[in-house]
């Protein structure tokens, strides 16, 4: 999930003010001083971060609604609304000015007179699309709502990862429980220490979540037979060979609901390959500094 600033060069102190916050908050944006390069085609990288940025935050003032390129930027959101048929563009606020027709219909960050409770509201906004640990998928058969959490979580301080979701069948009255615990070898705990030290922990679920949904989606099988209210545990083992990683997958699963005396077969590899791809979209990308800290341990 990236998050891309339209605004104007005058009000780059507020916006500098913004950007240091949505990083503290692990939220990724696209910002033109921040991103190009001498050289770099203007039109060609900004059309490209508009068209890859999951939001569009406008930052509204004096000085940017008579700015021609925001205007661009304000016109070329409205457009994936009107295709995409939800929220893009979320403007923000930051002075009384004269604020363009289209935007006037919408909510806005109110920066005006409180920096924190804007970004408490620009935040609550956002807060769907860039928390990467919960969040709700959808297949052609379940609606699937997960979260995870991950650390040095054993007696013996090895790296564990624990997704749990629930699987809701849109035609059935009955759900799916599902319980992972994944578990790494000594060689990805001792990295994900390493990942600690630089402030980087999240990088190792990234990692694993990325290992799990390439194998799935390589044809990889995790399916588990539910055959009445007890519960079905599987277990499988991931191997990176180029990195030495192992993960230990263990799965539990159970039905909740109605019984309805039908045995059910649930491809648990295909949800978690779903929940992986989730939380990874939603993961903001590493800054430079971040990119140089993550070489300096490889």
């Amino acid at each position: 999930m990236s998050v891309f600033i339209s605004y104007s060069h005058k009000d780059s102190d507020f916006v500098d003010q913004l950007a240091n916050a949505l990083i503290e908050r692990n939220i990724y944006f696209w910002m033109d001083r921040w991103e190009l390069n001498v050289g770099d085609s203007l039109t060609d990288k900004i059309q490209t971060a508009l068209t890859e940025a999951s939001f569009l935050c406008v930052v509204l003032s004096k000085y940017s609604v008579d700015s021609d390129w925001c205007k661009r930027e304000i016109n070329a959101g409205l457009i994936r609304e009107l295709e995409e048929k939800r929220v893009v563009i979320l403007p923000i606020l930051t002075e009384d000015c004269q604020i363009p027709l289209f935007l006037r219909d919408k909510l806005y960050a109110d920066f005006r007179n409180d920096f924190t409770t804007g970004l408490n509201a620009l935040i609550s906004a956002l807060s769907k699309e860039i928390n990467s640990n919960l969040g709700r998928v959808g297949t052609p058969q379940y609606l699937t709502d997960w979260g995870l959490d991950w650390g040095l979580l054993t007696p013996d301080d090895s790296f564990v990862l624990y997704i749990d979701s629930i699987s809701f069948a849109k035609d059935q009255a009955w759900s799916i429980l599902a319980n992972a615990t994944i578990v790494a070898n000594d060689k990805a705990t001792k990295r994900y220490k390493e990942y600690v030290d630089i402030g980087l922990d999240w990088v190792m679920k990234i990692n694993v979540l990325t290992i799990f949904a390439e194998n799935f989606s390589k044809g990889q099988e995790l399916k588990l037979l539910i055959k009445d209210n007890n519960r079905v545990t599987q277990e499988i083992t991931v191997v990176d060979s180029k990195l030495g990683y192992e993960f230990k997958l263990i799965v539990s699963i159970r039905r909740l609901g109605e019984d309805t005396g039908k045995d059910i077969l649930f491809n648990y590899g295909s949800i978690l390959e779903i929940i992986a791809s989730s939380s990874i979209s939603r993961s903001r990308k590493l800054t430079n500094e971040e990119t140089l800290k993550l070489f300096s341990i490889l």
